[in-house]
């Protein structure tokens, strides 16, 4: 397909002609990029409301998201990808060509990253429960600790991101694993899970509003 600047726009031009019959769908190939390196990342996300108030058991065998990204850059990319559903096929064994999921991406220009959300794990879950909780009602503070427990049945280790958002102004007082502070109001574990094993993460937080 030919890309050309077209003012804010991008014009695309088939190379061949096509056509559509009365009340038909048909899907054309954009282009073809087979050497597109690839990185598959697991994350495990939280939410802001249970470091506010006393909460019993955060959820068992929760899910454990798949993404997939790539950078729209070098080999046969780079070019402006259009909005629109992308699917993703990955070989078997016998070489056959097996879909494993899709998503909707957004207009991206050339160099972006492109992320796509594949479903959740089926092998990786995890467990989030609140283990201690005191409140300073008076100052508007309130200190809590949590244990959050990834269980894999793959045969390979698992590297999953635990990628927690903390309201207000907060600070984490004690961790068993090394974090980082990824933005404002994130913070970000990255956890190796052994083969069909679990790795536990334990941390306290304080959170001042």
């Amino acid at each position: 397909v030919a890309q050309q600047d077209l003012l804010e726009y991008h014009l695309y031009t088939l190379p061949r002609h096509t056509s559509v019959l009365d009340n038909q769908t048909k899907q054309v190939e954009l282009l073809t990029a087979p050497n597109v390196a690839v990185t598959k990342t697991l994350e495990l996300r939280g939410a802001g409301y249970y470091y506010r108030s006393q909460q019993a058991d955060l959820g068992d065998r929760l899910k454990v998201a798949t993404y997939l990204s790539f950078k729209n850059e070098g080999g046969d990319l780079g070019i402006p990808l259009p909005k629109g559903a992308v699917r993703v096929y990955k070989r078997d064994n016998a070489g056959t060509a097996q879909f494993v999921g899709s998503d909707n991406i957004d207009h991206t220009p050339k160099g972006e990253t492109v992320r796509l959300h594949l479903g959740d794990s089926f092998d990786v879950t995890a467990r989030r429960k609140q283990t201690e909780y005191r409140a300073f009602t008076d100052a508007n503070r309130y200190e809590s600790a949590y244990e959050i427990v990834l269980r894999s049945a793959k045969s390979v280790p698992q590297t999953v991101l635990v990628v927690e958002q903390v309201p207000g102004d907060w600070t984490i007082l004690q961790s068993n694993v090394t974090f980082v502070k990824s933005s404002a109001s994130t913070v970000t574990w990255s956890l190796t899970v052994p083969p069909n094993g679990a790795t536990t993460l334990t941390y306290r937080v304080r959170v001042q509003y």
